[in-house]
């Protein structure tokens, strides 16, 4: 299939309307074509699908590619990588078929929105400091070269930092709650609470989800395969895969539109893991049992 067929079908994607299953399979053909297509990098097809979303101006457009070229240089992580600041890109604007004054606000949100992720736990263990980080790299370059009073850079850096995975609770809590796990966990950040700003958050926090666990089981497996080759392990642990999907996720999404696309392959997805997660750890628990039965009868012999 030709990148020019692919753009186009992703354009008829953030148009579509039917059953949740079909619509969840169809963006990821899309997406699993589009990153074939585009073996060095999905930029070209990125900056193609860019020009055509209603909702972007002009000025929009330009500085989203902007950023989405230093997106594409970066690079470095089999997860945390350009293709998925740009994967969760389309699946906002999905997402935003009807909230399209959000779109310039999600979209240059969603394509830094892990600039400055790092793997390692020391980086991991500090709340909050990740996504601030990628949010500063975007209002850095929002105080040099963007010239639109809206979306802000408070908006921008509030909405990068409810991506945190900790935050996902208080979104999930209401507004209120969402406000005040942000204003505790960034003393001195300045940011937006608007309406607009914890609706535009929902929205993206969702899309982030959507894709690595949201679209199909194929699909989840691939993404943790690389989430854990990214963190230096050949898997990622049972209790850590049980913590994400039933502490993080939940057993739904914070919004009707990623609910109605998605929600039917969030839940089998996350039973068919959190499953297979439990059933390793008894079988652990066995080995680690007959291990020590064979320590002690070699005390006993010796």
């Amino acid at each position: 299939m030709t990148s020019d067929i692919i753009d186009d079908e992703i354009i008829s994607f953030l148009s579509l309307e039917g059953p949740a299953d079909q619509t969840a399979l169809s963006l990821e053909k899309i997406l699993s074509e589009w990153s074939l297509a585009y073996p060095a990098g999905p930029l070209g097809s990125f900056l193609s699908v860019n020009m055509k979303i209603k909702g972007l101006n002009a000025h929009h457009r330009e500085f989203i590619g902007i950023l989405a070229a230093s997106v594409d240089c970066w690079g470095g992580f089999n997860y945390h990588s350009a293709q998925h600041h740009l994967e969760v890109f389309i699946i906002a604007m999905a997402l935003s078929r009807n909230d399209r004054h959000l779109r310039p606000l999600l979209a240059i949100a969603a394509v830094a929105h892990d600039y400055e992720y790092h793997p390692d736990e020391a980086a991991i263990a500090v709340p909050f400091r990740q996504e601030l980080r990628s949010a500063e790299f975007v209002t850095s370059m929002m105080d040099i070269m963007y010239r639109q009073e809206s979306p802000t850079p408070e908006a921008v850096r509030t909405v990068i930092l409810s991506t945190y995975p900790g935050a996902r609770k208080a979104l999930k809590a209401g507004y209120g709650a969402w406000r005040d796990r942000l204003k505790d966990g960034n003393p001195g950040v300045k940011m937006d609470f608007s309406r607009d700003v914890y609706r535009a958050s929902c929205l993206l926090a969702d899309a982030d989800i959507a894709d690595s666990i949201g679209l199909s089981g194929q699909w989840s497996r691939m993404k943790a395969a690389l989430l854990a080759y990214e963190q230096g392990v050949a898997f990622m642990r049972p209790e850590d895969t049980i913590g994400f999907f039933e502490h993080v996720v939940g057993d739904a999404f914070l919004t009707d539109e990623a609910e109605a696309l998605f929600g039917h392959n969030l839940r089998r997805n996350s039973q068919e893991a959190i499953t297979a997660a439990r059933a390793a750890l008894v079988e652990k628990s066995r080995r680690d049992a007959a291990m020590q039965r064979a320590a002690d009868r070699t005390e006993i012999v010796t």
